[in-house]
């Protein structure tokens, strides 16, 4: 991806709208030539730490869940959240 220091977490910090506080970052970010705000990045996208933040005793399914239930849409039930981990497995 890249040399250390060449940019990468900033550029995703970008994407996201993380951490821009002391960044002068202006301008639009494009998808497909579309403008695109942050939230429907995150809705589009995932941001993976580069420090392991899994829990050793999980298995691939029960952390997906587990990150589902944290992080997707509050008005979405347990079982559509569940479902959901179960198709991008499948």
């Amino acid at each position: 991806m890249g040399a250390s220091g060449a940019g990468k977490t900033s550029l995703l910090n970008v994407l996201t709208g993380r951490n821009l506080s002391k960044l002068g970052v202006q301008g639009q970010v494009l998808v497909n030539g579309q403008v695109v705000t942050a939230a429907q990045i995150a809705s589009i996208s995932s941001y993976i730490q580069q420090h392991d933040m899994f829990h050793a005793m999980l298995t691939v399914r029960e952390h997906l869940i587990f990150q589902a239930l944290l992080r997707m849409d509050r008005n979405m039930s347990r079982r559509e959240k569940i479902d959901s981990v179960d198709h991008v497995i499948q």
